[in-house]
């Protein structure tokens, strides 16, 4: 980090995330987004648009827990990448039978399907467009290519405009360097831009094994500031 605060020792809370609790997924999201090669930030605005983040989130079409992917892909995800056998083994996982809608509520079992079928659809319809969030959300063969966001299905017009609006903001949380503009959090609440912070400030922070945010006092400022 280039803050580095007294005290309790936390990630300062970047102005416009939605909540630093949030963060209690980090590791499984990027250890799962390394292991599927996907973008760390892209994968958590997915899980925020998906689920809000709520692990035992069912859908009326029974989509489930924070990437709300389905049993009957979850399997046929399994079956087709042996690459993540052994990460879910761990989780209780030996077969595509063990993976049910009650083994799906569990982060460590659904965030690396859902970032595997991430990247199935990513491999189908490259990353650039809108195309692979229809896919992932309405099924590959419900794709409309080339349309306009305005043009979307409701609920994947939302979540095309949650990704596009948070993948930036999450991709800080998972990089030990920012931008100069950067807007950090600051104890009354006030933000101001990561360049500007200074020996004495005190920000805003969030407590990972606590689980709440505190207040950190600004010791030391370091350059770690990626270029403009």
């Amino acid at each position: 980090m280039p803050i580095v605060p007294s005290g309790n020792l936390g990630s300062p809370i970047i102005a416009g995330s939605v909540s630093a609790a949030n963060n209690q997924y980090d590791d499984v999201i990027q250890a799962s987004a390394s292991l599927a090669d996907v973008d760390a930030g892209q994968l958590k605005a997915l899980i925020e648009g998906e689920s809000a983040f709520r692990p035992s989130a069912i859908s009326s079409a029974n989509a489930v827990g924070l990437t709300q992917i389905m049993v009957s892909t979850a399997r046929e995800v399994y079956n087709n990448n042996q690459a993540i056998w052994d990460r879910l083994k761990s989780s209780g996982i030996s077969n595509a039978n063990d993976i049910t809608t009650e083994t799906l509520k569990n982060p460590d079992v659904n965030v690396p399907l859902g970032a595997q079928y991430m990247r199935q659809m990513q491999n189908r319809f490259g990353t650039q467009g809108n195309e692979w969030i229809q896919g992932y959300n309405r099924g590959p063969g419900n794709v409309d290519v080339n349309a306009d966001v305005s043009a979307l299905h409701g609920e994947t017009q939302r979540l095309v405009n949650i990704i596009s609006e948070k993948t930036l903001v999450y991709q800080a949380d998972f990089s030990s360097c920012f931008l100069p503009s950067t807007s950090i959090t600051l104890a009354d609440r006030s933000t101001k831009q990561i360049r500007s912070i200074a020996a004495g400030d005190n920000i805003l922070s969030y407590d990972i094994e606590a689980e709440n945010t505190v207040i950190s006092h600004v010791q030391e400022v370091f350059s770690r500031l990626a270029n403009q």
